[in-house]
């Protein structure tokens, strides 16, 4: 699996590098994968209808509105999250959140992050802080679940 991340074809552009590392099915997988967890972890609601937000727009992927058909209610889906003005592609947040679950015990660097996806050792830096973020937000959750299986066992 390494073998097909790592590689980097020769002789391109610096911006095509970027998305090389990562094949356009992943791309997709990781993206929706993003999208998924932000549904569910941070749900937004039409104040009128009080309905979850979860119709998607076709031309502004980033936006989503309510499923009510005479409503006009939009809001993005970053907004009041860990990914507040992301300025990377969707997909490398969702990369980056798999690989730290599938590997936990051990620690996801930015340096690794800056090599896998080709991206710059800031952008690295700024994504993985994202990362942490995210992660700080979800310990309540994941406590009180805790809890509740040591309990049931």
């Amino acid at each position: 699996m390494c073998e097909r991340i790592c590689a980097k074809p020769e002789n391109q552009n610096p911006q095509s590098t970027f998305i090389a590392g990562i094949p356009a099915g992943n791309q997709s997988f990781y993206g929706n994968y993003t999208f998924q967890v932000l549904l569910l972890l941070y749900p937004k609601f039409c104040p009128e209808h009080n309905l979850p937000l979860t119709k998607a727009i076709s031309t502004r992927t980033y936006s989503i509105r309510c499923p009510h058909p005479t409503c006009q209610y939009q809001q993005s889906r970053f907004s009041h999250t860990p990914l507040h003005h992301f300025k990377l592609p969707v997909w490398t947040f969702g990369w980056a959140l798999h690989e730290s679950i599938a590997r936990y015990p051990q620690v996801l660097s930015a340096t690794e992050i800056e090599r896998r996806l080709g991206i710059s050792k800031n952008s690295a830096l700024l994504l993985k802080r994202r990362l942490q973020l995210f992660a700080s937000d979800q310990m309540e959750k994941i406590k009180i679940l805790m809890q509740a299986e040591l309990t049931e066992k």
